[in-house]
């Protein structure tokens, strides 16, 4: 058996709605957990296929005869980390199934940091003061070192990216970063050269505004069958609970950081942000 699709990102661009949707596929067979982190941590890849194999219930006659595709959902595959390479992560897919599949989702990089925010902020606030730490140990197999955010950080998204902006000039490693992750054009043009035509980039944006034609385009690219996602239409996965309050000047510096990467991204891939 081999996995025949893999949602590989981004980070907070709809990757579990994506995941969730896939699922209702009568022909589509995705992991439990969503995320895997296989490829991309020697801690995991070094357990084997049969360990990857593990998190997809069916039975491999069926999925060989039938015409299932099995599909996980990990996006720091394509996100990538300080302890893991995107390059190697893309050729060690590659060398599993040549002929495998990607889908890479992509959302306005600003609203994307500002969702991560809160997803670290409501851990924060839980309680769950070293769920990053712990996150990667269970990934890498030891506890990773870095620097802590500050209590106050968690309290305003701008002073959780102006702390963020020095310790990256400062080149320091950080717990809970937002950033780096929506600098998309540099992480999809690795996948690109990898994968070529077996690599579609879905924006975020218009798979919340016409989910079914989007998951229409999908099975094709995947080569499923056509379905009627009607039913779909009044579900919505993890919808944030929080409303964006970003200062002028903080948006018009987000804006700055990121235009270079989304012209690329525009030139490339043909989906833009910039205003």
């Amino acid at each position: 058996m081999k996995v025949d699709v893999i949602i590989a990102g981004g980070q907070k661009c709809g990757t579990t709605a994506l995941h969730h949707f896939l699922g209702q596929h009568s022909k589509i067979i995705v992991s439990n957990p969503k995320e895997i982190d296989y490829f991309n941590y020697d801690f995991n890849y070094n357990k084997g296929n049969s360990y990857y194999h593990s998190f997809f219930k069916h039975k491999p006659f069926f999925h060989k005869t039938r015409g299932y595709k099995l599909i996980e959902a990990t996006p720091s595959y394509i996100n990538g980390s300080l302890f893991c390479d995107i390059k190697q992560t893309a050729e060690r897919i590659k060398l599993y199934n040549p002929e495998i599949k990607i889908i890479c989702l992509v959302r306005n990089p600003i609203d994307r940091a500002y969702s991560a925010y809160n997803m670290f902020k409501k851990r924060y606030e839980q309680g769950r003061d070293n769920w990053w730490f712990d996150w990667f140990e269970k990934r890498i197999g030891y506890r990773p070192v870095g620097r802590r955010r500050s209590a106050e950080s968690y309290s305003s998204f701008e002073f959780f990216i102006k702390e963020e902006l020095a310790w990256l000039e400062e080149g320091e490693i950080m717990e809970c970063p937002v950033l780096l992750n929506g600098k998309y054009i540099e992480q999809i043009k690795v996948f690109r050269e990898v994968f070529n035509e077996n690599l579609i980039v879905v924006k975020n944006e218009l798979l919340d505004k016409e989910t079914e034609e989007i998951l229409n385009n999908i099975t094709k690219f995947i080569n499923v069958n056509k379905i009627d996602w009607n039913f779909l239409k009044t579900k919505k996965i993890f919808v944030g609970d929080y409303q964006k309050n970003i200062s002028p000047f903080l948006m018009r510096e987000l804006e700055a950081y990121y235009f270079e990467s989304n012209s690329k991204l525009e030139l490339l891939e043909g989906i833009g942000y910039n205003k």
